[in-house]
């Protein structure tokens, strides 16, 4: 896939309506990231657009900048989870 068509809505269209319907957001999160996976790799395998999954999500960690903003959301989560008890 190239060019962004309707299809381009489809992963956060997923992501939304699996958070409503499990209530689950990292889950919702990640089946969107395989359907936009999927959606550009062109093929139709899960397994395939399963791994690239992965490596999409590990080459964000492999910047310095995303993995320091990536901590520090993941600091401020915790210290809000941390007050809220």
């Amino acid at each position: 896939m190239t060019d962004a068509d309707w299809t381009s809505l489809l992963p956060p269209l997923l992501a939304i309506v699996l958070a409503i319907a499990t209530r689950r957001v990292v889950a919702s999160l990640l089946g969107g990231i395989w359907l936009g996976q999927m959606l550009i790799l062109g093929s139709w395998n899960p397994l395939t657009s399963f791994a690239a999954s992965l490596d999409a999500i590990v080459a964000v960690f492999a910047g310095a900048g995303d993995a320091r903003v990536l901590l520090f959301m993941l600091l401020v989560g915790s210290a809000i989870a941390v007050m809220e008890r």
